[in-house]
């Protein structure tokens, strides 16, 4: 059946998937949009519900429409009914090729269907569910948008799909013994294309064959078979083809290995014999996909037509085949030989021996260029230009040898497929006068390989390159296709050009140089197409997704003028690429003293974040390591958002560590206290935040800054572009020390000296009752005896038998208090003045100036503790011993 191909927009499914063996369901739907399925067509008038019965007695089997009488014998065309009812009885008979009948929904039971017909005369379309049970005889193709249940001693012969699920119950049901003749005869109504699709999906649009302009009697003649996938026939079918080929009439030679051809990748040759002068006509017949078009020859590389599939074989002319070749190459030693048929259908014998002939020379340009933007360049034939055709022809003279040989050179400088002609007319007076013979032989001159630049090539190809782009940024790069050049080694740059090279689906891929174990880059483009121009330039704006040096390489498809052709070529490193931005993201600040939710200034707080060095589209850089990661941070902070930067009181950041362009940043930087010996603080609402640089001439920026240590107030609100660093959070810190008490006992009781953690509050120390952190690490006595250098006085000094110690119990600080514990021993009794060594919490320190010379320096916290002597109490005015 021939049905008219949809175009793109029709969207039609192809039939034969449909209808599989054995039937299977999921095959499409009839919803909008939906195209899986056959379609129903629109506007047809509907008829009513059908339903079809056994008679009763010698009543034959009847069908009713609407409760009235209605045939069941159907012609050609399209029925629209809603229900359908069959039951016990033989009903459908077709009369013409396809009855199509559309239902809602269709039980079908103890029933033959077009019994007598083929299953291709009856299409039943359900767009609902179909039942069929007990004893079922069917000859049609089924379909449905819903489900198919079969159960019984059912038989369909023909097909089924289904949209839903196909259901077979029962050991004695079966369908669809498929035919696929069936499928391809069923008439759909344009309503689905028969058959399978082709592959790839692709249709053949036409087939052409191409043969030379003097095919002799006495050699096989090779025929190209191109099998084309537009009009155009510049794109050809990619996957698995075959087909039958003709030649009418027969008899007189024939098809050389075989007529029937199976082929790849849309082109193959074969040999086609001809042993008479008698025309004859050839084509493409059996085309698996078929050809929608009819079959167009081409006459030595002209212009296909249908006229010109009728070709008639000479029984003499030239032979001469010129090889494809790079441009602005010499083609040496090409075969010349004039050839007459020594006897019908035997071999080919010398016209020539042992002579020099004057042989006329004319090139045609085969490939059409724009108008007024480049000219061809010429053909030359044993060193010596010759005329174009509509031009007077170039005589050149020939000798050829005792076998009728002669060897020429051809040398084109410029890219096309051009047609070279010899044609030899007898001499007066000679044996050849009158006689006339020509060759025309197409070749294919194609550039030797690409010069790829970008203008910004560093042979070091490391991370010493200067910056180039940012990872994604476009810039220019230049292909430009060469000719061949003897003398200029592996630099295509250097050689000649090519400027009528045209040629579409040039691929653009990526080499990595450095650094070493990183990614490949995604370009921009990875496909253009080259067009002609007179420096055979293509300018791409193409772009690197990825931080390095890569090279690029331009390849072209493996075919160019229907010519097998490596065409290819690599830039010079290019680069240096380096991130477009650093995105901060996993921001955190912890402060040191969870419980109390504050740090000490100079204690070490956590801060965590996560930054990615990235794309111009915001793509992680993932070879934004090693030498190329140059990146670093500076911490930033500011109270309450008042504009009075308090950054430089941060420690500095430690060097980022990159992996896979991503820095994983987990570290305790400090909060300085002011200039000694001043105090200052609290700051309740610090943010912290931070800066990224790239450390390599400010090409890479901060994504999305939302912090400004000098600006009052928000500054992603009110000024975003003074945003210079991104905010992790807000802390708390104080200013803070610890204060020792004097204590006073006897000397056989333990002496308890209070301890307190202090924090600079509205201009004076008060106790800080936020910390329930802090640890007395260090509470023993360093010394034994007075140290005036560390502070250490015993008044008097310890007698042999005598000891006192310190200590406490944990060394917890509660509440911003804690104790020391003193003992002394061997009855003990004086003062003895110690340091508390806060060496684990030197923020704990304070400039306390013990000797009058030092106010600038940070010290311990000291205290007395006095044993034999009691202090009283301070609400006490008057006290004495009594016995």
């Amino acid at each position: 059946m021939l049905v008219s191909q949809p175009s793109d927009a029709d969207q039609l499914p192809y039939c034969g998937p449909i209808f599989t063996d054995p039937p299977t369901g999921g095959n499409g739907t009839n919803n909008p949009g939906d195209q899986n399925g056959p379609k129903e067509p629109p506007d047809l008038p509907l008829l009513g519900n059908l339903v079809c019965y056994a008679g009763n007695g010698n009543s034959p089997d009847e069908c009713e429409l609407n409760s009235g009488a209605f045939s069941d014998s159907f012609g050609k065309g399209d029925y629209k009914f809603g229900s359908g009812s069959f039951g016990n009885g033989d009903f459908i008979t077709t009369t013409e090729r396809t009855s199509r009948l559309y239902f809602s929904s269709v039980s079908i039971g103890n029933t033959a269907l077009n019994k007598g017909g083929k299953a291709s005369d009856l299409f039943i379309y359900v767009n609902g569910n179909i039942v069929i049970n007990g004893n079922a005889h069917i000859n049609a193709v089924i379909y449905a948008t819903g489900n198919v249940t079969i159960s019984g001693q059912v038989e369909v012969v023909g097909g089924i799909g289904a949209a839903g699920t196909i259901t077979l119950n029962g050991t004695t049901a079966k369908a669809n013994p498929l035919d696929p003749s069936q499928i391809e005869d069923t008439d759909f109504g344009d309503y689905c294309i028969p058959g399978s699709p082709p592959p790839n999906g692709q249709l053949i649009h036409h087939y052409e064959l191409e043969y030379s302009d003097s095919p002799l009697t006495c050699q096989a003649e090779p025929i190209t078979v191109k099998a084309c996938a537009n009009e155009a026939c510049d794109q050809l079918i990619t996957g698995n083809v075959t087909a039958t080929m003709v030649k009418t009439p027969l008899g007189k030679g024939g098809w050389s290995p075989s007529a029937n051809l199976s082929f790849a990748d849309g082109v193959t040759t074969v040999d086609l014999r001809h042993n008479d002068e008698t025309p004859i006509n050839i084509s493409v017949s059996g085309s698996i996909p078929s050809n929608t078009n009819p079959t167009l020859c081409s006459i030595a590389g002209g212009t296909p037509s249908e006229a010109n599939c009728t070709l008639s074989f000479a029984r003499s002319g030239f032979i001469m085949e010129i090889p494809n070749t790079p441009a602005n190459k010499l083609v040496e030693n090409v075969l010349l030989k004039a050839v007459k048929e020594g006897e019908p259908g035997r071999a080919c014998v010398p016209l020539f021996s042992g002579t020099k002939e004057s042989i006329n020379f004319q090139s045609s340009h085969l490939t059409a260029l724009p108008d007024g933007i480049i000219s061809h360049a010429d053909v030359s034939v044993n060193d010596k230009p010759i005329n174009q055709s509509g031009e007077a022809p170039t005589p050149i003279e020939v000798s050829f040898d005792a076998n009728g040989e002669a060897f020429i050179k051809v040398h084109y400088a410029d890219a096309g497929k051009v047609a070279v002609k010899a044609e030899y007319a007898g001499r007066d007076g000679t044996e050849q006068e009158g006689l006339v013979i020509s060759k025309t032989s197409t070749f294919v001159s194609y550039p030797a390989g690409f010069c790829v630049d970008a203008s910004a090539q560093c042979e070091a190809g490391d991370a010493s390159c200067p910056v180039f782009k940012k990872a994604g940024e476009t810039f220019e790069l230049s292909i430009k296709a060469m000719a061949w050049d003897s003398g200029a080694g592996t630099n295509l740059c250097d050689n000649p050009v090519t400027p009528s090279y045209e040629h579409a689906g040039i691929d653009l891929s990526p080499v990595l140089r450095a650094p070493s174990g990183g990614v490949l880059a995604d370009l921009g483009v990875v496909r253009y197409d080259h067009k002609s121009d007179a420096n055979a330039e293509t300018k791409v704006n193409q772009s690197v997704s990825e931080v390095g040096v890569f090279e690029i390489t331009a390849k072209a498809p493996a075919t160019y003028l229907g010519a097998n052709v490596d065409i290819q070529g690599t830039s010079k490193p290019i680069g240096r690429f380096v991130p477009a931005q650093f995105s901060v993201s996993g921001t955190s600040v912890m402060p040191a003293c969870v419980a109390g939710d504050f740090s000490y200034m100079d204690e070490p707080f956590t801060l965590n974040m996560t930054v990615d060095a990235q794309n111009v589209a915001g793509g992680r850089t993932l070879n934004y390591f090693g030498d190329f990661a140059k990146g670093s941070g500076n911490w930033v902070a500011v109270n309450n958002r008042d504009g009075d930067s308090l950054s430089s009181r941060m420690s500095a950041q430690t060097p980022l560590t990159w992996a896979t362009g991503r820095a994983q940043v987990t570290q305790k930087p400090q909060f300085s206290r002011p200039a000694a010996p001043l105090a200052d603080g609290p700051y309740e609402q610090l943010e912290v935040g931070t800066q990224i640089v790239d450390n390599d001439g400010n090409h890479a920026t901060l994504a999305s800054p939302d912090m400004a240590d000098s600006v009052v107030g928000d500054c992603a609100t009110s000024t975003p572009n003074e945003c210079d660093a991104k905010r992790l959070g807000m802390t708390h810190l104080r200013q803070g020390r610890l204060v020792l008490t004097n204590t006073y006992g006897p000397e056989d009781v333990e002496l308890r000296m209070p301890v307190v953690a202090e924090y600079w509050v509205d201009n004076r120390w008060q106790t800080n009752t936020l910390d329930g952190c802090s640890l007395i690490t260090r509470p023993n006595l360093g010394k034994s005896s007075s140290d005036s250098a560390t502070g250490y006085r015993y008044a008097p000094e310890l007698a042999t038998d005598e000891s006192v110690t310190r200590g406490n119990s944990g060394g917890a600080i509660l509440s911003g208090q804690s104790e020391l514990i003193w003992t002394g021993a061997g009855g003990y009794r004086g003062q003895v003045t110690a340091p508390l060594e806060l060496s684990d919490t030197p923020w704990l320190r304070w400039y306390w100036n013990w000797n009058d010379s030092s106010a600038p320096t940070l010290q311990n916290p000291r205290a007395s503790a006095y044993f034999g002597t009691y202090r009283g109490n301070d609400r006490v005015i008057f006290w004495r011993e009594v016995n």
